[in-house]
């Protein structure tokens, strides 16, 4: 038995050698997060599957970051938080996490497997009980993990979702207005001039209060996937809501639109989470 068990544990070392890259070394620290929205955009044909196409290039990536790094020297963190989402049963907050500290290889794999069965486990969840709004704000506001706030680490966030930030009558009544968007409807039929309409009418979003995201670059993605063809400014209005409030709090974004190849999409997360 003792033979074997010693035989067993070589294995598993030969396994962590064979998976590393010559000259491993050590790189800077990252903080991945990826902000889901399960809303009902996930209705939309094909939607998950590009969610989760988008979810493994970014894992693909941060699994390189690891084989370079022997996986052993690695201080990486990557984790899933599903968006606030009104009137909803469904777990919300950091629902998957993957903390690298020491980790073999071995324990990564297992890690790994259980991280995207997780991803599996939410969107299956998600079709059965769809949302009318994935609440991103507050997600952004109140909802971060509290050791990415003020923390040294590099952070690149990614949050899928279609951009939307709106929600029923009820809901939007306990809310202040600069906590969502509004005028959405006027903005289209000023066309070209929506953006002197949006000055004009105030309908920035406020800053997160007492929020301070150093190190902190965001990536939002499939954005905009409605009234394609009818309002030929749609993409451009839900960008500028969200990159005026992102300015606002000094942290560089880039929003890309839904419905970009795929091999674009994934060039624009690699090139993202290898900027310095």
């Amino acid at each position: 038995m003792k033979k074997l068990m010693r035989y067993a544990a070589l294995c598993s070392v030969l396994v962590a050698i064979s998976a590393t890259e010559p000259g491993a070394a050590k790189l800077e620290p990252i903080h991945i997060s990826i902000i889901l929205d399960l809303s009902n955009r996930i209705k939309s044909s094909d939607q998950i599957n590009r969610d989760k196409a988008l979810i493994g290039a970014i894992f693909d990536e941060f699994q390189t970051r690891q084989k370079k790094q022997s996986y052993l020297l690695s201080k990486d963190r990557i984790h899933l938080f599903l968006a606030y989402q009104p009137n909803s049963n469904i777990e919300v907050g950091d629902v998957g996490e993957i903390f690298m500290n020491k980790t073999p290889y071995p324990v990564f794999e297992n890690k790994k497997i259980a991280f995207l069965k997780e991803v599996n486990e939410l969107y299956k969840n998600a079709t059965k009980e769809p949302q009318t709004g994935a609440d991103i704000y507050t997600s952004i506001c109140s909802g971060l993990p509290g050791a990415m706030n003020n923390s040294k680490t590099k952070q690149k966030i990614f949050i899928i979702t279609d951009g939307y930030l709106l929600f029923d009558k009820e809901y939007l009544s306990k809310r202040a207005k600069c906590t969502y968007m509004r005028k959405l409807e006027e903005m289209r039929s000023k066309k070209e001039k929506w953006k002197s309409f949006y000055e004009k009418e105030k309908l920035q979003l406020c800053p997160c209060a007492d929020l301070a995201l150093q190190n902190t670059s965001v990536m939002m993605l499939e954005v905009a996937n409605k009234y394609k063809g009818q309002s030929p400014f749609e993409f451009s209005m839900i960008k500028h809501y969200w990159t005026d409030w992102f300015n606002k709090m000094k942290i560089p974004a880039i929003i890309i639109q839904h419905g970009a190849k795929k091999g674009s999409a994934k060039d624009a997360i690699l090139e993202f989470l290898n900027e310095d």
